[in-house]
């Protein structure tokens, strides 16, 4: 099997700035790569930094693999995983839908030279194919030691009872003023099958599941027990002083295993003084029995005015709860009308008792001044409509353009539209060099190639009616680069 691999390689270097954070990222897309054989590295960004002081290096999106393999994936400053908190897993699911994994690391920086990766292995759990594809963003922000932005994180690897509340970890800062936390939670919880765990973040011990800011998450199946997650919050801080924060669980709803969760998570915080240029909001996402109809759904925005140019993040994550037979699109944006080749992730229940599925979803963009809105959707893609459940968090975060930031490729990827997306019979591509011969291929999300034409020219037509409806990967090709987007067969 051909493996088909797009690697991205950044180098940056930055000048010495005051009191700001830079922030570099760059897009992650594997597809039909087999893992088995040793540790891929799948992303790499290689900075400069001009003072010393701290990293946080993340790496999240969503994987598609066989049903009998496990993929590891990890956040380093190394090309290799570690133990424990050193990386995060999944296990694909019979529906065969994405699995989000969301993995944060912390290092002290020195100035100078530093690179940090993003890599895949198929690793102890090896029966099926090794053959995964992979989607997502590795990001780092580097923070210069200063009272405007202050950083902290904490790492748990260890067993909980959860029948109760239970403080699973804990995190304290010491602000100089007022301002905005952002706080993070993501990793692995090992659960027990039959067991659905609360999560939240929280300023108190007092909490109960029954606070609605909470995401609830269960194991797929009875040897699939390590749930990845991401969870996230933005806090107000009225004032100097000192605040605590804590990682919360306790069993709730569903209550068939032991009550016991093993914790392989990292906590983060990262205040941000109302003095820094810097900018970060969010808002909490909380939708009980929320029918979705035919169309597209809005959930929120968030509007963003910038005085220079710079770079936005935006991060949409949580849990949902979704009715079997169902494909919930779930995407942020900065635009309103959704485009598949904007990005999203697609959940669907694995039956009608497991129906409870994390997600993340990570976008980047440049911005100019003036005001920008950003939107987080949902849509029942392939059905005519549904109730949901949805617990999760919007994050929006401006970086102005004196904070050196990058997500130039050393090359190119070949553009190119599909139209219609969706499509039902068959899809035409446009691209730009019209009369050069393309090759154009559609893979299944287990890598397969299930259609495939050789010299093809811009507008030409490719029938897709007898393909399974469901989500596919395009490929085009001119022997040299290659060019990937979503197709979506109803």
């Amino acid at each position: 099997m051909k493996n088909l691999y797009l690697f991205i390689f950044v180098c940056v270097s930055s000048l010495a700035l005051n009191a700001q954070s830079q922030f570099y990222a760059v897009p992650v897309k594997v597809i039909d790569t087999y893992l088995e054989d040793s540790v891929h590295v799948i992303g790499r960004l290689d900075l400069d930094f001009p003072v010393d002081g701290k990293v946080f290096v993340q790496f999240d999106g969503e994987g598609f693999g066989d049903t009998l393999d496990r993929i590891i994936l990890a956040a380093n400053n190394q090309p290799d995983w570690g133990t424990n908190d050193g990386n995060v897993s999944f296990v694909s699911n019979e529906k065969g839908e994405g699995n989000c994994f969301s993995h944060t690391r912390t290092f002290s920086v020195t100035a100078g030279q530093h690179s940090f990766y993003a890599v895949a292995h198929n690793y102890v759990d090896n029966g099926g194919s090794g053959i995964a594809s992979i989607f997502g963003t590795l990001s780092v922000e580097f923070i210069p030691q200063n009272e405007e932005i202050i950083s902290e994180s904490s790492i748990t690897v260890d067993e909980y009872e959860a029948l109760q509340p239970v403080a699973f970890d804990s995190i304290t800062i010491e602000t100089s003023g007022a301002g905005k936390v952002e706080l993070r939670l993501n990793g692995n919880l090992d659960i027990n099958f039959g067991d659905v765990m609360l999560v939240a973040i929280t300023d108190t011990k007092n909490w109960s599941f029954s606070d609605p800011n909470n995401i609830a998450l269960e194991a797929t199946a009875p040897n699939e027990y390590y749930v990845g997650f991401s969870f996230t919050r933005v806090v107000d801080i009225p004032k100097a002083g000192v605040y605590t924060f804590y990682a919360m669980a306790q069993r709730g709803y569903e209550e068939e295993g032991s009550g016991y969760i093993y914790a392989y998570t990292n906590f983060h915080a990262r205040f941000y003084s109302s003095t820094s240029d810097n900018v970060v909001l969010g808002r909490k996402i909380i939708e009980d029995d929320f029918n979705l109809g035919q169309d597209l759904r809005l959930l929120d925005s968030i509007k963003l005015n910038v005085p220079n140019s710079g770079k936005v993040e935006i991060r949409f994550d949580g849990e949902l709860q979704s009715s079997l037979g169902h494909q919930i699109l779930l995407a942020a944006s900065n635009s309103p009308s959704y485009a598949l080749e904007n990005g999203s992730v697609i959940l669907e229940a694995t039956d009608a008792d497991i129906d409870r599925h994390t997600f993340v979803h990570t976008q980047v963009y440049d911005v100019e001044p003036g005001t920008h809105t950003y939107y987080v959707m949902a849509e029942d893609y392939l059905g005519d409509g549904t109730a949901i459940d949805l617990h999760g968090h919007f994050l929006v975060k401006y970086y102005p353009e004196s904070v050196v930031s990058a997500n130039e490729a050393l090359f190119t990827e070949l553009p190119f539209e599909i139209w219609p997306n969706p499509a039902t019979d068959r899809i035409s591509i446009q691209y730009q060099h019209a009369e050069e011969p393309m090759t154009i291929s559609i893979l299944d999300l287990q890598g397969h190639v299930v259609r495939q034409k050789r010299n093809m020219v811009s507008g030409s037509e490719l029938e897709i009616a007898t393909l399974p409806a469901g989500i596919y990967i395009v490929q085009l090709s001119n022997g040299k680069e290659n060019g990937y987007k979503k197709l979506v067969k109803e």
